[in-house]
């Protein structure tokens, strides 16, 4: 079981895209398809959740919806929806399957950004 905090979710997401663009090795490239989508997913439910926090704390125009400036939200309480965020960047979100191990990725030339990123996802054991 892989846990990672929602707010990791976006470095994340960017590993698995690295990796997705490398020629990998079979096991480690149905590894990275299969499980990318699972953390897709879980991206999108923190996506609905944080825009919905946004729009909550926005200020309201004439009709009652969100006031967007220069592309973001108009906080009417800016204070209440940073607290929000950081409660709901610090909720972990849990995946079942194994990460990857280090060894799938022998001879493969893969930068350590994407490695950090990728974190809890990938172990190294001998």
């Amino acid at each position: 079981m892989i846990k990672v905090k929602l707010g990791e979710l976006p470095l994340v997401l960017e590993g698995f895209d690295a990796l997705s663009k490398i020629d990998l090795p079979v096991k480690a490239a149905y590894w990275t398809g299969k499980n990318m989508k699972k953390v897709v997913t879980e991206f999108q439910e923190f996506e609905k959740s944080r825009v919905a926090l946004a729009e909550k704390f926005a200020e309201k125009d004439e009709q009652g919806k969100p006031v967007i400036k220069d592309n973001s939200y108009a906080m009417e309480d800016k204070a209440a929806y940073q607290a929000g965020f950081k409660e709901l960047t610090e909720i972990e979100a849990e995946f079942d399957f194994p990460p990857l191990n280090l060894s799938q990725l022998e001879g493969v030339s893969i930068k350590g950004e994407v490695i950090f990123n990728l974190g809890p996802f990938i172990e190294d054991t001998v």
